[in-house]
């Protein structure tokens, strides 16, 4: 009883193995215990048919892992200063008009209140910028998009495996 249970089990792990699921991690994409090539993984994607969804998500996946590595830090700080030039500009803008509408000079009527309220919002302007200017310029963010894309592109890959099995 012993013997037909260890060979059943030895028959179900080599069926379980040698089925050609496509497996992601931190960048890698693997099958059968092989690593794959990003060229291979876009070979898959091609002979599978998984259609044009996975392939937007693993062109994403591609340009997302490149600003993720040490090569992409160009790109990331010129997003990032982008974000935060934009944030400046508007939260200028919003200081700007509050100053004209508070100052009695310019032949406003010089309502604090509306003032104060441009102030304020200004002010969650910059707040908002310089939080955006350092989530964009950090790397993990742009590995959890990558993973996030990559993850979106294996199951489609696993889910036409398993319905053509």
């Amino acid at each position: 009883m012993k013997l037909l249970t260890t060979i059943a089990a030895v028959l179900i792990s080599i069926s379980a193995y040698s089925q050609d699921y496509v497996e992601y991690d931190n960048g890698t994409f693997s099958q059968n215990g092989e690593q794959l090539s990003m060229e291979q993984a876009a070979h898959l994607i091609e002979e599978y048919q998984a259609g044009w969804q996975a392939q937007v998500n693993f062109r994403r996946g591609i340009r997302f892992n490149r600003r993720a590595t040490h090569e992409g830090r160009r790109s990331r700080n010129l997003m990032g200063a982008g974000v935060g030039v934009y944030g400046l500009l508007s939260a200028g803008g919003a200081y700007g008009i509050g100053y004209l509408w508070a100052n009695p000079l310019f032949g406003y009527p010089g309502d604090q209140e509306i003032a104060t309220n441009y102030y304020l919002a200004g002010t969650a302007i910059t707040a908002l910028t310089v939080y955006s200017t350092v989530k964009i310029s950090s790397i993990k963010y742009w590995q959890n998009k990558r993973d996030t894309s990559f993850n979106l592109v294996a199951n489609k890959l696993n889910s036409i495996i398993l319905r053509n099995q």
